[in-house]
């Protein structure tokens, strides 16, 4: 988001409430049914072809459902909102006109999404998170247009979704080629905290790094 004050310091004020510990903490019986939802489904798969996905099952899918319960979002409109967020990533990386098109088209795509969501919200807020960042008074002080809200939401959807999935899907290779290691964390479930830390610090889901000379 390319703004200056004061417009993006209201943005960055407003937005604080929404990622507190009580937001966060209000997540957690989202988080642990969709979790089970997501392994009951890779579960089935093994059991009914011998293979399953775990990146399209769980890793992908699983960050993308909990972001809707946290917006308020239809969770049906999960596998659509991953699927932009998998096309956007891509974009950072085009290596033909096919792929710029494509850019092109899932930033339209992603723009008409969250254009029509906040419209919807002007007329019918609810008492979701998104309804009540668009009326708190820090925000509507100095009141952006929808295209700069609109940003902001894709911008966060994208970047809760694509680090989590990758960090996902990331942990999943590494337990499945160190099986020792997943057995010891089958056996020692107190230890998963560290582990996270580890798999966090030897496969870091983030790995683009800007520089700019001054």
């Amino acid at each position: 988001m390319l703004l200056n004050p004061p417009l993006h310091t209201h943005l960055r004020r407003s937005l604080n409430g929404l990622f507190g510990a009580r937001s966060v903490n209000a997540l957690a019986p989202h988080i642990e049914r969709i979790t089970r939802e997501r392994l009951d489904a890779l579960e089935h798969d093994i059991h009914a072809r011998g293979e399953a996905d775990f990146t399209t099952l769980v890793a992908d899918l699983m960050p993308s459902q909990v972001m809707c319960a946290w917006a308020g979002l239809l969770e049906d409109d999960a596998p659509l909102l991953a699927g932009f967020s998998d096309r956007f990533a891509a974009a950072h990386n085009v290596a033909s006109d096919a792929e710029l098109d494509d850019a092109d088209r899932v930033t339209s795509d992603i723009r008409a999404y969250w254009h029509a969501h906040i419209d919807r919200l002007r007329t019918r807020p609810g008492d979701d998170r998104i309804s009540t960042w668009l009326t708190d008074p820090r925000l509507t002080a100095d009141l952006p247009d929808n295209e700069t809200l609109a940003a902001t939401l894709a911008l966060l959807f994208f970047a809760a979704h694509e680090t989590t999935a990758v960090a996902l899907a990331y942990a999943g290779a590494a337990l499945a080629e160190y099986p020792d290691q997943a057995a010891v964390l089958r056996k020692n479930p107190d230890r998963a905290a560290a582990a996270v830390e580890n798999l966090l610090c030897a496969h870091p889901p983030v790995s683009l790094t800007q520089r700019g000379a001054f």
